[in-house]
């Protein structure tokens, strides 16, 4: 088992123009019957009512729906699993469980990030993913309420990290298009501007396509017969709303929790240490316009 921690801040730049690969060498997924299942749990603060609950839910199946191509074999499912079992640092990234959830003050990372990837590879296999949003540092909302986030945005970008993808080369071309006003080059930019940012461009099905090609094998046909659950990838027209941004923050933090260590997936019993593996990070922003927070 490898179980080690990258973390990307924010606004690092780069010389290429393109998608880019999980940079920790982490292979694909090899797809199930069915898709991908990510356990998601709606325990944010702001989802306190069941209707929230139910919006917050629905904004993350639709980012999961909208990770989708006819050049790509590529489809996940969001599951309602209950409530994650507290987290375990030496257990969580190899139970096999690929956990959604928000986390308060046990987030792990700075206030100015908003959300992190962290993935498992197992046995050579990408076998292990969990998105942890900050429900810290921000009020999440579903739609465009600047300067809070936007639950399926956010979660798109980071569905985009679960499957592979790194961010977006070079960072300036994100940064321009918040000043410029204009929908970024790639969801998978290392910036979030604020705004619906939901769609991913061209560039970004062009990563899905290379890492999942489409085949004969109809992976994403569930298993019993019935429709997977991977969400709308209805939403309208994406608004890139005019925006600056501000540096990302990974500080380290503390021990992550919220491991679904009730799960007897046994995953590697590897003797040795395991260190975090791949966590991205979505960083703060701030946006100019009338409604420009002082």
């Amino acid at each position: 088992m490898r179980f080690s921690l990258l973390v990307l801040a924010l606004l690092a730049a780069g010389p290429a123009a393109a998608w880019e690969p999980d940079p920790n060498g982490v292979p694909p997924w090899v797809v199930p019957q069915g898709g991908v299942p990510f356990c998601l749990a709606t325990n944010s603060r702001e989802a306190s009512t069941p209707a929230l609950s139910a919006a917050f839910r629905a904004a993350v199946e639709s980012a999961a729906g909208r990770w989708t191509a006819p050049c790509s074999g590529w489809c996940a499912h969001v599951d309602d699993c209950g409530p994650p079992p507290a987290w375990n640092i030496s257990t969580w990234g190899v139970d096999r469980v690929n956990w959604m959830v928000w986390l308060g003050a046990d987030y792990p990372l700075g206030d100015t990030s908003l959300a992190v990837t962290l993935v498992s590879e197992i046995s050579g296999e990408r076998a292990d993913t969990d998105i942890l949003f900050n429900d810290r540092g921000f009020v999440w909302v579903v739609g465009d309420d600047f300067p809070n986030p936007d639950v399926e945005s956010v979660a798109a970008h980071e569905l985009g990290h679960a499957l592979g993808l790194a961010h977006y080369q070079p960072a300036s071309a994100c940064t321009d298009a918040c000043t410029d006003d204009v929908y970024p080059p790639a969801i998978m930019c290392t910036v979030y501007c604020g705004g619906i940012i939901r769609d991913p461009t061209s560039d970004d099905l062009d990563g899905l396509c290379v890492l999942y090609p489409a085949s004969t094998v109809t992976a994403c046909a569930p298993a019993d017969g019935g429709d997977p659950d991977s969400g709308d990838p209805d939403g309208g027209d994406p608004d890139g709303g005019d925006q600056a941004t501000s540096d990302g923050e990974a500080d380290g933090g503390d021990p992550l929790v919220g491991d679904p260590a009730g799960r007897d997936e046994p995953g590697c019993q590897c003797r040795g240490a395991a260190l975090p593996l791949a966590a991205l990070v979505l960083a703060a922003i701030s946006r100019r316009r009338a409604r420009q927070a002082a």
